[in-house]
């Protein structure tokens, strides 16, 4: 009885301390999910939907969905400076992917994923993750 009492512990100390209940980024198999979301992309003008943090060499990808109007969409990214990178024009769902490399991680840590749908606003969702070189 005392074995069965005390990995019946160990399984609830694991669960509870392995879990903080928090929305801290996903991992899984090396790759980690930054953002998601739901957020309406404004006609006429680039919106901003999430802004991210890589602070090492590996790839960035944003895929993008939406339905209906319009039937295409421009997403990319922003690093340092008007740089765009990853520019996309397509159908959904989309894909944006930036390799980020060691000279883009010295400039800065902060990716910003921007949609454009043009002259109508869109609701899109995105999810942004990260895969370490």
């Amino acid at each position: 009885m005392k074995w069965i009492s005390l990995v019946f512990l160990s399984i609830v100390l694991v669960a509870t301390f392995g879990c903080d209940g928090d929305d801290d980024d996903v991992t899984t198999s090396g790759t980690t999910t930054l953002a998601q979301a739901t957020k309406t992309a404004a006609g006429g003008v680039a919106t901003t939907l999430a802004t991210v943090s890589v602070a090492q060499e590996g790839t960035l990808v944003a895929t993008v969905t939406w339905s209906g109007d319009p039937a295409t969409l421009t997403a990319y990214f922003k690093h340092t400076g008007a740089t765009n990178y990853g520019w996309v024009d397509s159908a959904s769902p989309l894909t944006s992917t930036v390799n980020v490399t060691a000279a883009e991680v010295a400039a800065g840590d902060s990716w910003t994923l921007y949609a454009s749908p043009g002259a109508a606003p869109v609701d899109v969702t995105f999810f942004i993750v990260f895969t370490p070189n």
